[in-house]
């Protein structure tokens, strides 16, 4: 494991998870709904997921993204 600060455990948004070393996880069923560390980590990934195929879509403007998303350019 390459983390600098090992958490206790992972809460984790959903029921299936592939466990990370030795680390206890926790599967929460909409999760996002019941934890804000959830719902604030939700939103770090989608938000880093939806700059992510901008970039891509500039970078390769014909093979990236659907009809939708090359409408945003």
């Amino acid at each position: 494991m390459n983390l600098k600060i090992i958490p206790e455990r992972l809460l984790v948004d959903g029921n299936r998870f592939k466990p990370y070393g030795q680390i206890v996880h926790k599967c929460i069923i909409e999760g996002d709904g019941k934890y804000a560390s959830i719902a604030a980590a939700s939103v770090l990934a989608k938000t880093y997921r939806d700059d992510f195929m901008k970039q891509l879509h500039t970078d390769f403007p014909h093979t990236v993204g659907t009809r939708k998303q090359r409408l945003w350019h």
